[in-house]
């Protein structure tokens, strides 16, 4: 029976001998006290991890990058993931193909498309430095590729600290061959020179010219991640995989696609995003929602209920309405994620999860007036010029027992 091994290394080879290759600090040890993921977009992304972002070339990718880049300089949620660090980030990014024009329209666009203050934007301009790596090349500056030279990286690094850094795109960072496994060693060597949360927008291969061969992201995310360009390599060895497409609906409305999945959490199903206006370049959940969700959505608009607790809470209101366990949790992601509803941690009165408008304005009290009787549950698509918000706990059935009450005739009784 072999004799149990120690967690600790010993070197009985005498006081001149070699240290171990392996130090002992580096052995997992179940008594001790573990560092656990500090979360910077619950979710989605944590500190010290590698995120690769696929997309098709012209896919909106560098844009929704800058929406997060925007999201963790302010300390904000993006789409619908909450912002889950102590404090806002410092973000640098290293950007190989935006002009400098370019960089200016869609930053301004954004700034105007949040309404931020001006002591918004300096903040947001204090945390946020965009580096113009396509300006330094042009003008003949040396950007060297990461695995030719390490050090001018390194020093790069330095001078601009960082808790989130992102290169964009990844073909242009590196020298290797992406179709060879070797590249591997580009994602360590990343790794080693960043040693911070890294994300690396990559391309995908050209799509197939038969439409039928074609694999949409809405329907098969995985199957669609295949399609990034090079190595398999290059997707395990990294800790998050964020995927991304676009598509045209059928009212010929632009939408962009966005899911993931990652080693230590469960897929994020595809979102639809939207430009929230036109070259506003700030995007945000389509409110059109799929059939099922709709079907729990309107399960939880019927309950009768503001709020809950927390996601047991919300799962068992659907259960009661004939949703499975499984799908409920699911569901309630997609929805928080859609920013249909609202989840807001803690233990103080704001806590917990609530009904919420996508748009970005704090759910409320969304009082129709007698002239037209609106679901007052329905608040998400009604003109704001036909309602008044104020923001209160949405209580639902006292507005319904006040709206019966403005419609009611006194010579016929209420309102049917």
């Amino acid at each position: 029976m072999a004799e149990p091994r120690s967690n600790h290394t010993s070197n009985n080879s005498g006081t001149g001998a070699a240290p171990p290759t392996i130090p002992a600090s580096y052995i997992f040890d179940p008594k001790a006290k573990h560092s656990h993921t500090e979360p910077i977009f619950a979710g989605l992304l944590a500190r010290n991890e590698l995120a690769v972002w696929i997309g098709h070339e012209k896919h909106r990718k560098t844009t929704l990058v800058l929406n997060l880049a925007v999201c963790a300089s302010l300390g904000r949620d993006f789409l619908g993931f909450r912002f889950a660090a102590a404090a806002p980030l410092r973000v640098v990014m290293f950007d190989y193909e935006s002009k400098d024009d370019s960089i200016d329209r869609r930053s301004s666009a954004i700034c105007t498309s949040l309404a931020l203050s001006d002591e918004d934007r300096t903040r947001l301009w204090d945390n946020l430095r965009i580096i113009k790596l396509r300006d330094m090349i042009y003008d003949g500056k040396p950007v060297p590729k990461i695995d030719a030279c390490k050090q001018w990286w390194q020093q790069a690094v330095a001078e601009h600290p960082a808790d989130l850094y992102i290169v964009d795109p990844f073909r242009c960072l590196h020298g290797a061959a992406e179709n060879d496994s070797k590249i591997e060693e580009t994602l360590r060597l990343i790794r080693s020179v960043f040693r911070q949360t890294t994300i690396i927008p990559h391309h995908t291969v050209k799509s197939p010219r038969k439409a039928n061969e074609n694999v949409r992201l809405v329907d098969d995310m995985r199957l669609w991640s295949e399609q990034c360009r090079g190595s398999g390599a290059i997707k395990g060895h990294s800790d998050v995989i964020i995927c991304q497409e676009r598509e045209i609906d059928t009212d010929d409305t632009e939408v962009v696609y966005i899911g993931g999945f990652m080693k230590d959490a469960g897929d994020i199903d595809p979102i639809p995003i939207v430009e929230s206006a036109a070259d506003s370049f700030w995007w945000i959940p389509q409110t059109k929602l799929p059939a099922a969700l709709q079907k729990s959505f309107e399960a939880l608009r019927g309950s009768g209920i503001a709020a809950w607790a927390d996601r047991k809470g919300v799962s068992e209101t659907l259960m009661l309405a004939g949703v499975s366990r499984a799908t409920a949790f699911r569901h309630i992601k997609q929805l928080i994620q859609r920013g249909v509803i609202v989840e807001r941690p803690g233990h103080g009165p704001d806590a917990g999860i609530t009904f919420a408008k996508a748009d970005g304005w704090t759910a409320g009290t969304a009082k129709p007036k007698p002239a037209g009787r609106k679901s007052t549950m329905d608040f998400r698509t009604a003109d704001l010029n036909e309602v008044e918000v104020e923001p209160t706990t949405f209580e639902v059935d006292e507005i319904l027992r006040k709206l019966d009450a403005d419609m009611e005739d006194p010579a016929t009784g209420p309102a049917t």
